[in-house]
């Protein structure tokens, strides 16, 4: 005798259930083109293309040109989308007036951001009542050679990565507690208050991290890998958890400022040469310009330091912890040489002194 569990939906139901849920997944697929030359409010239908406002898990925003002018597209609400893309020469300014989240959230691979824009006159900005939520990875790209900055004044959160293929200019908190990788472009901290705060690791695998001004702006947790890309600084001071230099690498610490790095742990090296650019400090180290490490640093990590101003290979670690170039060997050789000639002297002069003052037999 058979037995039959009961079945609340049946087959046919369970069937349509499913792909209702298939359905809903793949809401925010489709294009969607901002149409308003004058600026206006996303949540209003009418000025998009076709009509209705994206708001959904992986909807693509496209935002091109209209007027040749700048904009501004108002946020009174929050949205969610997959991607924006911005191309031609119009400039696109998110503004809200009281705090918002716009979510980046997809499907499935990385959320992004397409820069194309051609014109000086263009630019993306994003204001400082505008909370970026990262669902998922957001990678930011630079397409078409533009020179453009995505500029952000708000607050991101979220436990996902930040790619930079692009050219980002972080002017507000970035709270997130996952990696930033920068592959190529530039990601810029610093300058008008921006932030690192959370961001366990800095990965800079090409391209720049650019930090200007302002100090203390990257958290002191934060380990830094270099893996052929440059930190660029601007007359700061700034204090990280490690290093590491995996392949050829730069710091640039500029020869106009000076800065102070200070690596709260040791160095970590698997390859490369790491070649420090505009240094300014004392070979006797406390100068105005230093790079400080609280660990003793293996003598690999110390002989493949390049040190361009001096021209100079190698590097010494101080008691201090800091590292300064290793003096030329002519300049040593030089040093002692002078300090045998000065003891000759000293024994020479010594002699006739003797000579003068003793009595005649």
């Amino acid at each position: 005798m058979k037995t039959h569990s009961f079945d609340p939906l049946g087959s046919k139901a369970k069937l349509l259930a499913f792909l209702i849920t298939i359905g809903a997944s793949s809401i925010g697929f489709g294009q969607s083109t901002w149409n308003n030359a004058a600026g206006g409010n996303w949540i209003t239908g009418g000025n998009w293309t076709p009509t209705g406002s994206p708001s959904s898990v992986g909807a693509v925003t496209n935002f091109g040109d209209l007027a040749g002018t700048s904009r501004v597209v108002t946020l009174t609400t929050n949205h969610t989308v997959g991607t924006m893309n911005f191309t031609g020469a119009d400039g696109y300014n998110f503004a809200a007036a009281t705090p918002v989240t716009l979510n980046m959230n997809v499907v499935s691979g990385n959320a992004v951001w397409n820069m194309s824009m051609v014109d000086p006159s263009g630019g993306v900005s994003f204001n400082s009542n505008i909370t970026i939520a990262l669902q998922d990875n957001l990678q930011v790209n630079n397409l078409s050679g533009s020179t453009k900055f995505i500029v952000y004044n708000g607050t991101m959160t979220g436990t996902s990565q930040l790619i930079i293929n692009g050219r980002l200019a972080i002017f507000g908190s970035d709270n997130r507690t996952g990696n930033t990788v920068i592959n190529s472009g530039i990601l810029q901290v610093g300058s008008s208050g921006g932030t690192i705060t959370a961001s366990p690791n800095i990965i800079i695998n090409g391209g720049t991290l650019t930090h200007i001004t302002n100090s203390n702006v990257i958290a002191n947790t934060t380990a830094i890998t270099l893996n052929g890309g440059t930190w660029s600084m601007v007359n700061v001071n700034e204090t990280v958890a490690s290093l590491t230099v995996s392949a050829n690498s730069t710091i640039d610490t500029d020869s106009v400022g000076v800065s102070i790095l200070n690596f709260t742990g040791g160095a970590t090296y698997t390859g490369g040469t790491l070649t420090i650019i505009g240094w300014q400090g004392s070979l006797g180290g406390g100068g105005a310009e230093q790079i400080i490490f609280g660990s003793p640093v293996s003598s690999t990590f110390l002989n493949n330091i390049f040190w361009q101003a001096q021209n100079i290979t190698g590097a010494f670690q101080l008691g201090s912890g800091e590292i300064v170039p290793v003096p030329e060997a002519s300049n040593i050789l030089g040093g002692i040489g002078l300090a045998l000639a000065a003891i000759g002297y000293e024994v020479k002069r010594r002699r006739a002194l003797k000579v003068k003052v003793e009595p005649a037999a």
